[in-house]
């Protein structure tokens, strides 16, 4: 018997099965085969080797597979062998060859491509980590909740799904590790990930379980996510706590759950794991990528963000604190009254531009100054590929303004709009900022939208499963600083969240600062100029 080659792409991942005898004269067939698909146009960055139905591998077999591997290596993708049968994988092991590629003896679905190399942190991992270092024992970085579960989702096809979904992606491979020669904090893909299973208790140990969910991660060499499936006689939930330095907010951990509803639905309907389609993705390549930039690029950028950093003073770009007690996290929600999102469909104002710049205009009569330079977060993802990601690309800008020139709401909306645009050109430098005076923690401003989390509800094998609170830190590592979140809901209602150091603000000076930033929408929404808010 010869050899038989059948692939499939999807997205950009190519997967070729090979059938029969992987000899001499077979490898110039496959060789061929892979070939016109990698000098083709699509954009291939993950090769998927099956040899389930391979009878026999000869050493032209095992040195055509090397090669092969490190050419795809060699253009910034992954290459794995899967499911090889016993008599190719006794060839793997007593050649050694197993050592020198990844191969995987799951199925198909139980695929993520371990990759060996060691990466840097990017510029925010970096920063989120050193701000994690003020208080490193805390839970302030840990990512999730806890969802109650309905009595009609089936415990075992949902256990099968979140295991077939954290094997698709590389983000849960993440370790981080100490560079011994330099010192730096690198990670690397290639991590065990262990399955998890349904823990089974009484009413009263599962709810002292809920208890003792939410604990620090020990960050070095070992997993950065926990995932628990908890069943007692009455009660049902699904916990998720993922490190925040390997996983963006709310939006990829619908991306998560999102993928696991999928795969239930899939094996629901009675469809083998084989069958379903996978949907993996690589936070390693998109490192790779993201680091093919030039000198002159990051230079430009650099200056860039040293430019927009110059006269930042914390003491004056901070509401002044009213109170001297104990660092302490604490959130305040409150509606904004009679505006909703078809206001945004009859104007021409970008959405997050507009409460950027409210917010802006509150720092700076808060401060009492003409200027006023906060952070925003941006989530980075501009790309179809990048919106199916999995793993962090939040990025943390300083923004800054100065009201030293009178103009129209359109025209400052507009202006800010186009100054976020232009950073989102220069983040691949954002590590100037992020080392420079970003470290004293200004007011962070977060356009948030379709929020669930703290308050609302996931879709779990198919039906809505609440969220329920967790305990937070008792303390913070914050000084003096706050979040300001723009919730946009999904039935058109908007609310201001301020997430704060109850340590340094009262809750009155939250209402005050509430109030104005609610008063400034409104005289935005009615036209009037900006020295005129300002006054």
């Amino acid at each position: 018997m010869g050899v038989e080659i059948s692939k499939y792409l999807e997205g950009e991942q190519l997967t070729v099965c090979i059938s029969g005898r992987l000899d001499a004269r077979a490898v110039k067939d496959v060789e061929k085969s892979i070939k016109e698909d990698l000098t083709s146009d699509e954009e291939i960055s993950e090769v998927l080797i099956d040899m389930e139905k391979t009878e026999y591998i000869s050493s032209a077999g095992l040195k055509f597979l090397l090669a092969t591997y490190k050419e795809i290596v060699k253009r910034g993708g992954n290459m794995t062998v899967f499911r090889p049968t016993d008599i190719v994988m006794e060839v793997f092991t007593v050649t050694g060859f197993d050592n020198l590629i990844p191969i995987e003896n799951s199925a198909p679905h139980l695929i993520t491509k371990e990759d060996h190399r060691v990466y840097p942190l990017r510029p925010i991992q970096r920063w989120m980590m050193d701000t994690h270092f003020n208080k490193v024992k805390s839970t302030m970085m840990n990512m999730g909740g806890i969802a109650k579960i309905d009595n009609s989702v089936d415990m075992e096809i949902l256990k099968e799904a979140i295991n077939m979904t954290l094997h698709d992606h590389d983000i849960f491979r993440c370790r981080f590790v100490l560079d011994k020669e330099t010192g730096d904090i690198m990670q690397r893909f290639d991590g065990d990930i262990s399955d998890i299973d349904i823990e089974i208790m009484t009413d009263d140990e599962l709810t002292e379980r809920l208890k003792n969910l939410r604990e620090p991660f020990e960050i070095m060499n070992g997993p950065l996510w926990r995932v628990r499936l908890l069943q007692s006689e009455s009660f049902r939930y699904f916990f998720v706590n993922i490190y925040h330095v390997i996983m963006d907010g709310v939006g990829v951990v619908l991306l998560f759950l999102r993928d696991i509803d999928r795969y239930y639905k899939a094996l629901q309907q009675g469809k083998s794991a084989s069958e379903i389609r996978r949907s993996s993705s690589s936070y390693a390549a998109y490192i790779r990528e993201e680091n093919n930039i030039s000198d002159e690029e990051m230079k430009e950028g650099e200056l860039y963000w040293k430019k927009m950093l110059e006269g930042y003073s914390r003491e004056t770009c901070i509401p002044p604190a009213d109170k001297n007690g104990k660092s302490q996290d604490e959130e305040l929600e409150f509606p904004i009254e009679g505006l909703e999102k078809e206001f945004f469909k009859s104007n021409s104002y970008n959405e997050s531009a507009f409460f950027m710049g409210a917010v802006m205009l509150a720092m700076a009569k808060a401060t009492k100054q003409k200027k006023a330079i906060i952070s925003w977060v941006h989530n980075g993802r501009t790309t179809a590929k990048e919106l199916k990601l999995m793993g962090i690309m939040l990025e943390q800008p300083p923004i800054r303004w100065d009201f030293d020139e009178d103009m129209s709401i359109e025209s400052y909306v507009a202006a800010i709009d186009e100054r976020m645009k232009e950073q989102i050109k220069h983040r691949r430098s954002l590590a100037a900022a992020y080392e420079g005076e970003m470290d004293s923690r200004m007011v962070c401003f977060i356009m948030q939208k379709g929020a669930i989390g703290r308050r609302g509800e996931v879709s779990l094998g198919g039906v809505k499963s609440e969220i329920i609170n967790e305990t937070e830190d008792e303390e913070s590592v914050a000084e003096s600083s706050m979040d300001i979140e723009l919730n946009a809901y999904d039935d058109g209602r908007y609310s201001i969240v301020f997430d704060y150091d109850s340590g340094s603000y009262s809750e009155s000076a939250i209402e005050n600062l509430s109030d104005m930033i609610k008063d400034i929408i409104e005289k935005m929404k009615q036209g009037c100029r900006l020295f005129e808010i300002l006054k």
